[in-house]
Order: structure tokens, then C-alpha cells, then sequence
């Protein structure tokens, strides 16, 4: 099982309306070969990003065997994490 987390900056987020909405409209204004690159989020995404691999390696990075590897999906305002079997610890330490 895992968990689905949405990391934004405070000042980007969506005021009104469904959190989910917000992310979809987000992700379908971006050209999809970007959804998977952090550099095209803000730089204290970016920042926290760098930070978070270094404890939860995206899968692509991951040793196969290492079950911290996890998913990550970025947008210009947001990233998305789905964590795998940790994704309780993952959770926890999202800050």
C-alpha cells in the first residue's frame, strides 16, 4: 500500500475548490515529459526534493532492492509522491 502526497508552497495553492482538481488542471497545463523533472519546480521545491531522495530515492535512482524507493511526479507549483511499502514513514517525515 501507499501514500499519495501533494508538496506545495503555500502561496501556490489552491484557494477554493477540491485539491485534486487543482492538481489535474496543473498537470494538463504542463507538457507531460516535464511532469517527471524537479527542476521545473520552484526552487524551494526543487530545494526540498534533493533533500527528500536522499532518504526516499526516486525509483528510477533506487537500488531495486531498496524498498524506500519511491515515485515522485513534479509540476511547476507541486510534487507528488507515492511511496511504496514505507510510505507510513515516508509520510511522517514529509517536512
Amino acid at each position: 500500500m501507499g501514500v499519495t502526497a501533494v508538496v506545495f508552497e503555500e502561496r501556490r495553492a489552491p484557494i477554493d475548490g477540491d485539491v485534486w482538481t487543482w492538481v489535474e488542471a496543473q498537470l494538463a497545463a504542463q507538457p507531460k515529459e516535464k511532469h517527471a523533472k524537479p527542476k521545473t519546480s520552484s526552487n524551494v521545491l526543487n530545494s526540498w526534493f534533493c533533500e527528500r531522495r536522499e532518504t526516499f530515492p526516486s525509483l528510477a535512482d533506487a537500488d531495486p532492492d531498496d524498498l524506500r524507493g519511491t515515485e515522485y511526479e513534479c509540476s511547476n507549483h507541486f510534487i507528488l509522491e507515492f511511496a511504496g511499502p514505507v510510505s507510513e514513514d515516508g509520510a511522517t517525515r514529509l517536512s
